[in-house]
């Protein structure tokens, strides 16, 4: 997200305080009365609610007297007091970065305004969650508060809220690389502010629409908005917006190579926020400063400023600004030459990366690693193109390798058991001498000495097998630590391995994939593949989780690889047959009493795009075709790819494409999820309703809504099996 966009959405939250406040009646005059009045009843709790609003400027009296009205709102159990004592308490916590103790607070005001039906307080509240979301990077659950308020305050007709939601509402657009819609959500919420003349919500408008031009580098244009919201700011007093302005500004002029403006309107900004210990809002001035240093190649201060933005990330956990901090810290320590900490930061930038917009780009991670073990005289960056390229080997290279990687995962883990059993072996044989030692002890009375020193050798032989012990499990939690990054590299590999989304939207605009691993790797797969005017799409799921299903997950998607390439194969029913030989030769199934039981449950298709033909195949697992408002189920044959006791031929069905055809591959692990109100499984029936359902919607939606139901039905449950839906239209 734009850092002056979010900054300015928790500014958002306070800036109702001048909304509420009781016509702007003055502190003192608010303090007066509550001074003068002795009663404890509903006036007092009001009166400390009022003057914790009218301390805006000053934070700790705003905690203080919030807390004071929810005290005896509580004990006059006055649910509009406590709603409102909650909202604002969260507030001030969000002010102050305190995000969990900000969540809570707002949860339970949502609770108590749901439970009176205020309208305002809800939508207040609402807002503050989504800007919590926000902070957190999790955009979907921000957009759905957002949403939610914005349609709630259309209900009521409040103006001033509904500007409100809608620059919040772009700003997830802005985050995600909508800029056209985040540029249609702010001027719509610019056109509001000049009709109801809200001078401040003007100002906001005007910066988030200049940092839009700014990302779309049209710096002239950036630099004219950004120039009128200041003057706006200055005009009015708005002192908060006068320095998001400048820190803005800062941003321009460094875009625009003039770094002398930009070093100046960011320390204008910075030593404002000082002034206030706006601890966010310093963070992000520190890491355009620390940006300016390294663009003049000034790499000590520049590494000088990054610290410390790191250092204030750490403390109010901000993900954004934290993922942005590592890359910079990263491009620092490459071009200083210092690749071990360039990598190290750079797979922290990653992560943060991945937990904000939920993608794993393994190609960029796995090229760093490539350039620090190999090339360590190059510069990070520039490498990262080169490891893509090596990435790509031939498909029977990769199956070596993800065979090499598991056995070796295996072999650390039986080493790990027998370790931790020989561990045991030996706590227990110092157990039994003990007790042998105790019991002679207490059968005899005769020579103390003797007794005394037995027990002192007893004592030596314990201290060695401790100290053997501890060897031990030290020596356990360090394959334990070998063993988990095995299995993680495998994880990149099998991610690598999975077609990309930009793969499948290419050829399948129209699309969603849910893809939900229940452990680091996955017994789940999808698959694409184009060969000429054929397109193949699978999805499969393999016997169990986890490592072992990863294992015949990859075998599977390396052999349609070979299949399909194969000009021979016409049908879909034939590369299944062929599917099953090569599992079956690969995990050595000669027999129906083989210790093998290893399989594979696929749904495959081919897609003749000049005669618009789809071919399905299935390994016990069915295609759903939604055709007119209608589930029509293609049923696959009950064999699954490895061996069985009876069979039997696959299956070839021909389907004639028809407009709005919405075709549904899965795994069952959708399905046998437990939950709901008796623990039971979702069921195919269930599941058959719900896609009905959605099938209306945009895929984008469908997917989203599948997700939110599937939480909403798991209640807490740990999830039972991996998960794989993918829906497209040809």
């Amino acid at each position: 997200m734009n850092k002056h966009s979010f900054i300015i959405l928790l500014f958002l939250v306070f800036a109702n305080f001048s909304v509420l406040k009781a016509q702007n009646t003055e502190l003192d005059s608010l303090q007066n009365l509550l001074d003068n009045h002795s009663e404890d009843d509903t006036v007092k709790i009001n009166l400390f609610l009022e003057i914790a609003y009218a301390h805006e400027t000053h934070l700790e009296k705003v905690l203080i007297n919030a807390k004071k009205g929810l005290e005896l709102a509580e004990e006059l159990d006055f649910e509009s007091g406590k709603a409102k004592a909650w909202r604002i308490m969260g507030d001030y916590y969000s002010s102050i970065s305190d995000y969990s103790q900000s969540f809570q607070c707002y949860e339970k005001g949502l609770k108590v305004a749901e439970k009176i039906g205020s309208k305002t307080g809800i939508t207040a509240c609402l807002n503050g969650i989504g800007i919590i979301y926000d902070t957190e990077g999790n955009y979907t659950q921000a957009l759905i508060f957002y949403q939610k308020g914005l349609k709630l305050n259309e209900e009521i007709g409040s103006k001033e809220d509904i500007e409100i939601f809608l620059i919040n509402i772009g700003v997830i657009h802005d985050a995600q690389g909508n800029h056209e819609k985040a540029l249609e959500y702010y001027k719509k919420a610019l056109k509001i502010s000049e009709n109801i003349e809200d001078k401040e919500g003007r100002v906001i408008c005007l910066l988030n629409i200049g940092d839009v031009y700014i990302t779309q580098k049209e710096y002239d244009k950036s630099l004219d908005y950004t120039k009128q919201g200041l003057a706006l700011a200055e005009e009015i007093g708005y002192h908060e917006g006068v320095n998001y302005c400048l820190e803005s500004l800062g941003e321009i002029y460094q875009k625009k190579g003039d770094y002398e403006q930009a070093f100046q309107h960011y320390n204008k900004a910075l030593n404002a926020y000082q002034e206030i210990d706006d601890k966010y809002s310093i963070c992000t001035a520190y890491l355009g400063i620390a940006r300016l240093h390294f663009e003049q190649q000034d790499y000590a201060k520049s590494l000088d400023y990054a610290n410390k933005t790191l250092q204030i990330t750490n403390e109010i956990q901000v993900l954004i600004e934290k993922r942005d901090t590592h890359e910079l810290l990263s491009q620092i320590y490459a071009t200083t030459n210092e690749y071990q900490k360039a990598y190290k930061n750079y797979l922290e930038y990653k992560m943060l990366n991945d937990s904000v917009f939920n993608k794993k780009n393994i190609q960029e991670t796995t090229g760093l690693e490539y350039q620090y073990k190999h090339e360590k005289e190059k510069q990070v960056i520039a490498l990262e193109q080169a490891k893509k390229d090596a990435i790509q080997e031939a498909e029977s290279k990769q199956q070596s390798k993800v065979r090499n990687l598991l056995i070796t995962g295996i072999v650390l883990t039986i080493l790990c058991v027998l370790m931790a059993v020989y561990g045991l072996f030996l706590k227990r044989k110092a157990n039994t001498i003990l007790a042998e030692q105790k019991q002679e002890i207490e059968n005899t009375n005769e020579e103390p000495n003797q007794i005394n020193e037995e027990l002192n050798q007893i004592n030596e032989e314990l201290n060695t097998t401790v100290d053997t012990v501890n060897e031990q499990k030290s020596a356990i939690e360090k394959n334990h630590q070998k063993t988990q990054a095995s299995i993680n590299y495998a994880s990149r590999i099998q991610q690598a391995l999975l077609p990309s989304q930009k793969m499948f939207s290419k050829f399948f605009p129209e699309h969603f994939i849910l893809y939900k691993p229940k452990d680091i790797v996955s017994g789940d797969f999808y698959y694409f593949k184009k060969i000429n005017q054929f397109l193949a799409i699978a999805v499969g799921d393999c016997t169990g989780h986890g490592v072992p299903g990863a294992f015949v997950s990859l075998l599977g998607i390396a052999f349609l690889n070979e299949i399909i390439a194969k000009k021979e194969i016409k049908t879909s029913a034939q590369v299944l047959e062929e599917l099953r030989k090569q599992v079956k030769t690969s995990l050595k199934q000669t027999s129906e009493d083989t210790q093998s039981k290893d399989g594979i449950d696929i749904s495959f298709c081919i897609i003749n795009t000049e005669t618009k033909i789809l071919q399905f195949s299935g390994a016990y697992s069915p295609l759903y075709l939604i055709r007119d408002k209608e589930l029509l189920e293609i049923k696959g044959t009950k064999n699954p790819i490895g061996i069985h006791l009876k069979e039997k031929a696959f299956e070839n069905h021909e389907i004639q494409l028809q407009k709005e055809d919405r075709f549904y591959l899965f795994s069952d692990g959708y399905q046998d999820q437990f939950g709901g109100d008796q623990g039971m499984k979702f069921m195919t029936k269930k599941f058959k309703q719900l896609l009905l359902e959605v099938s209306t919607t945009s895929f984008e939606k469908q997917k989203e809504i599948l997700e939110s139901k599937f939480q909403t039905w798991k209640k807490g449950r740990k999830q039972v099996d991996d998960i794989t839906v993918l829906g497209f239209k040809v």
